[in-house]
């Protein structure tokens, strides 16, 4: 995702939390089926693939940095 990349995932344990499905990045069906369209989906919308990885880029660097993260953490510790 920071290399703009958007990437297809299955939508499995904490994945939900960081791929936004047709934003940053495309959940997909458990099956290989779906994995498969997914993928050429991205492979063959190069407009598409270009702002998704944008996007997911943006939204690591507003929600992974570890400065902001401890600092929310220590405001919350606080209150």
């Amino acid at each position: 995702m920071v290399m703009k990349l958007p990437c297809v995932a299955t939508g499995v344990g904490s994945v939900r939390d960081y791929v936004k499905h047709g934003e940053t990045d495309l959940i997909a069906k458990a099956s290989i089926e779906d994995e498969d369209s997914k993928l050429l989906s991205l492979l063959e919308d190069e407009e598409d693939r270009k702002t998704m990885g944008e996007r997911a880029k943006a939204w690591v660097q507003e929600n992974c940095d570890m400065k902001r993260n401890m600092e929310k953490i220590a405001s919350i510790i606080k209150s």
